[in-house]
């Protein structure tokens, strides 16, 4: 007993302890250095079945809540939800038409958003809801009219895609338009029509850009507006795709632009 509390003994886990954190802190550096820059590429899940196991766990992950009573209700649901051919038919055909998991987060995101008090448990009718949202994409005939701000939103929309990141919000497309602009250095000067710099936005002009792409049904919202939260917070899912996005950008004529959107593939 005298040994392990003497000052001697304590002093050596000390120094073990700083020298186990600086080995640790070193590790973190090479891995950092090594894979810095490195992609890792994943291949589509084998089946309609993973789709199902990986829809059950996420819909029946465990509920910050104090209501202990509540999580085996909701499980059962899940369960039955589950169960019933209907949804797994529909399951099944959308991971026939998009093996991307990202299609099944949006799914699952969007019967989510449809619960209320009344109806607190998934139905068919919620799933059907979502499906429709994710096959049934608008055509938007006005891409090629888009003003420069909107076309610099999609593109920041893209990254954040790109990133992983298939939520946004104006506040995340803000800060990722100003760094760009930051990084720019060609002066924004056209030739023969095309522009070949980036052009400064304010932020009051971006903020009624992403107003404009909101009324449009190009950036949707994922959740309830809520008293609580700032409208730059509001979370938003962008409706159009890496090509319909290119085509504006494209047709805008703006060569950094082009050069920003390439970066997002």
């Amino acid at each position: 007993m005298e040994n392990v509390m003497s000052p001697n003994i304590a002093g050596h886990d000390m120094e073990g302890h700083g020298a186990s954190m600086a080995g640790k802190k070193a590790v973190e550096k090479r891995v950092k250095s090594r894979f810095s820059g490195r992609m890792l590429r994943t291949a589509a899940p084998p089946g309609s079945e993973y789709w199902l196991d990986v829809a059950g766990k996420i819909l029946a992950s465990p509920a910050n809540t104090s209501q202990q009573e509540w999580q085996p209700i909701w499980n059962a649901s899940i369960t039955g939800f589950l169960q019933d051919p209907k949804v797994l038919d529909i399951f099944r055909e959308s991971f026939a038409m998009s093996r991307d998991m990202r299609t099944l987060c949006q799914i699952l995101m969007n019967i989510i958003s449809q619960l209320t008090l009344k109806t607190p448990f998934p139905q068919l009718s919620n799933i059907l809801i979502s499906v429709t949202v994710q096959r049934s994409r608008p055509t938007f005939h006005f891409l090629s009219g888009l003003p420069y701000p909107s076309i610099c939103l999609l593109v920041a929309a893209m990254h954040a895609r790109t990133a992983g990141q298939d939520i946004i919000t104006f506040e995340m497309l803000h800060e990722t338009f100003r760094d760009q602009l930051r990084s720019s250095t060609s002066a924004p000067v056209e030739v023969e029509g095309g522009g070949i710099g980036m052009v400064r936005c304010t932020r009051e002009v971006l903020r009624r850009a992403f107003e404009m792409l909101v009324t449009s049904k190009i950036f949707v919202g994922t959740a309830a507006s809520s008293a609580t939260t700032a409208a730059e917070f509001v979370k938003h899912r962008c409706a159009l795709d890496y090509l319909n996005v290119k085509k504006a950008v494209d047709d805008n004529g703006q060569t950094n632009l082009k050069k920003w959107l390439s970066k997002a593939q």
